[in-house]
């Protein structure tokens, strides 16, 4: 647990990365209400909603929502339900079914930024490629952390 005044310093330095990066100047050359039609890939031509450039991008929002929407909420609940359970089986048992949920969490989390990264364009003009830059940052954070924390 961390102590109080370290808990805020955490949440000071966290909200001005993320605020840091959410206002990144941009070329001028992207707005948040452009279509896809409009983007561009890794070759500076237009972006064209193909049949496979629609896939790897429900592909890639499949993995994300199944990674931060699903897998790692579950992996919370599970390590709430550890710490409150009376049986150290059951404890153990939860909290390895918490690691498998958060590893599967970042294997599906990287394999959608992947997608991104070799598929389309990343210049990192806009709050979504921002936002999910920040949130991939934190993501791998989060196993470090969780390796080496010390034994309860």
């Amino acid at each position: 647990m961390l102590v109080p005044g370290r808990r805020r310093l955490l949440v000071l330095c966290t909200s001005f990365v993320v605020l840091s990066l959410l206002t990144l100047p941009s070329d001028g050359s992207s707005n948040s209400t452009e279509d896809l039609n409009q983007g561009r890939n890794k070759t500076g031509h237009p972006l064209e909603l193909t049949p496979r450039t629609a896939f790897q991008l429900k592909l890639h929002a499949l993995f994300h929502w199944s990674s931060f929407g699903l897998l790692m909420p579950v992996g919370i609940l599970l390590v709430r339900m550890s710490s409150k359970s009376k049986s150290g089986r059951c404890s153990r048992v939860l909290f390895y079914c918490h690691v498998i949920s958060q590893i599967a969490a970042v294997l599906l989390a990287t394999g959608g930024a992947a997608l991104s990264l070799m598929n389309f364009e990343n210049s990192f003009s806009n709050s979504h490629q921002r936002v999910g830059l920040a949130l991939y940052g934190f993501m791998w954070l989060q196993p470090i952390i969780g390796f080496f924390r010390p034994e309860r």
